[in-house]
């Protein structure tokens, strides 16, 4: 049994040894984290430099939009003006194809400012 004992305490004692190895004995894990941490800041900098970049184009794009609506409204302008002006022509046209040969010869001799007496008939 004295044997039987001393194999127990001895097997106890290598198991012991071998967890206060696994715990206590271990060597440390050698990381760069400086490394890590200027890749992380390189990488900010970058981050906020788009950032600024993105700001300055949001910007230029709400300049461009305010332009485009400026030139809307004069394109809205110009389209109505072309309008009034069409209708007043087509007006015009239509009156001058009602016209009899009379009243065309007496336009054309008030616009020209000629008399009839002086046409060659």
């Amino acid at each position: 049994m004295k044997g039987r004992k001393l194999s127990t305490y001895l097997l106890f004692a290598i198991l012991g040894g071998f967890v206060a190895w696994t715990i206590w004995g271990k060597e440390d894990i050698d990381i760069d984290v400086t490394s890590y941490e200027i890749e992380i800041q390189m990488l900010q900098q970058r981050v906020d430099s788009i950032r600024i970049q993105n700001n300055a184009l949001k910007l230029q794009a709400d300049s461009l939009n305010a332009e485009i609506l400026e030139y809307d409204k004069e394109i809205d302008k110009l389209n109505t003006e072309v309008y009034e002006v069409r209708q007043k022509t087509a007006v015009k046209v239509d009156a001058v194809d009602k016209f009899g040969d009379d009243e065309l010869e007496k336009f054309f001799a008030d616009r020209y400012n000629q008399n009839q007496a002086d046409s060659i008939n």
